[in-house]
């Protein structure tokens, strides 16, 4: 379920918290995420007296607008706070439009087709394209202003064997494309000339490897993501010297039923991606006491200094879409 919109921004493979160059670049913007608060907002011993999230709205989860709930969210980031948020509501694909990021209004559906799900939206030169998934495979469609779209067309894969699903895209300044897609348990990436007919790369990221709890450390968590990993949402962009960087994030499915929103990064573009450990957003952020949260389908919109994560949440048993905010200490004031 899987998302991206194409402001680039650098992140880091190496993952550390300290920039030096592009060797070791800062990585604040990817994550770790917390959710966004209701009521006083403090960080440390600093408040800041007032909401991060709008009236009536719980801590970290909006239930948007629309019956049945809309899931698998796509943001662009359309200019200061303002965001177009693409997600899936039964067989349709609906449009969202926020001033502040937080705060969405229903502007409609823009693809009616049974079984649409997973959109990824992206800026192209005249316009947005949105790539979503549907039974047999993926699928584009072309809109001049991002509102109203015409015909979808079949994607393609040459090579790829199985049925791919939650697709992320990015275009190059050449034109070319790189679709990031999961297929079984894995997450694949494809290139594209035109944007339709791809050809298989490989695997770029895996599960990890399941770990006997027994053989742990105190304190030490099992993997996140040992059962599967989904949803790919991506960018990329070149460092102030010049290399080529991918950001990733993904849901991480573990073997206990869980699931959590992870980072992997990679200089280039070719090769595996590098994963983070640990997951960036999930866990006991919306008070799962078993920290088995099901946090799945992340996108990424970022605004300067600070990022916003939007994903999936199961939540008392009814499906929002959570907020997180990286840094963490970064504080986002919202006026009632």
């Amino acid at each position: 379920m899987k998302r991206l919109f194409v402001i680039l921004l650098c992140g880091c493979a190496t993952l550390a918290s300290e920039g030096r160059g592009d060797v070791d670049l800062p990585n604040t913007l990817t994550g770790p995420f917390r959710a966004l608060k209701r009521a006083k907002t403090c960080s440390d011993d600093v408040c800041t007296g007032v909401n991060e999230l709008p009236s009536g709205v719980p801590n970290g989860a909006i239930q948007y607008p629309g019956n049945p709930p809309s899931r698998a969210p796509s943001a662009l980031v359309l200019g200061g706070m303002r965001v177009a948020m693409y997600a899936a509501r039964a067989d349709a694909i609906v449009r969202m439009t926020s001033e502040d990021a937080r705060t969405f209004v229903d502007a409609g559906e823009v693809i009616k087709e049974p079984g649409a799900d997973d959109p990824c939206a992206i800026t192209v030169p005249g316009g947005v394209w949105l790539y979503y998934g549907v039974g047999d495979g993926l699928r584009v469609a072309q809109s001049p202003d991002g509102a109203s779209f015409g015909p979808a067309a079949r994607v393609t894969i040459a090579g790829e064997a199985s049925v791919p699903r939650a697709p992320g895209v990015v275009r190059l300044d050449d034109g070319s494309f790189h679709l990031f897609y999961a297929v079984d348990k894995w997450i694949a990436e494809a290139t594209s000339r035109d944007g339709a007919n791809f050809t298989r790369v490989g695997i770029v990221v895996t599960p990890s490897a399941p770990v006997d709890p027994a053989t742990l450390p105190e304190g030490v968590r099992l993997p996140f993501d040992d059962a599967a990993v989904d949803d790919p949402w991506v960018s990329r962009t070149v460092t102030t010297l010049g290399r080529v960087h991918y950001q990733l994030h993904y849901t991480g499915r573990d073997l206990r039923g869980g699931s959590s929103i992870g980072y992997a990064g990679r200089f280039g573009d070719e090769g595996a991606f590098e994963k983070r450990e640990g997951f960036v957003f999930g866990g006991k952020l919306f008070g799962d006491p078993d920290g088995n949260s099901h946090a799945n389908a992340p996108t990424v919109a970022r605004f300067g200094d600070f990022a916003l994560i939007y994903a999936d949440f199961d939540v008392d048993k009814a499906q929002k879409i959570g907020i997180g905010i990286a840094p963490q200490r970064r504080l986002l004031p919202v006026d009632d």
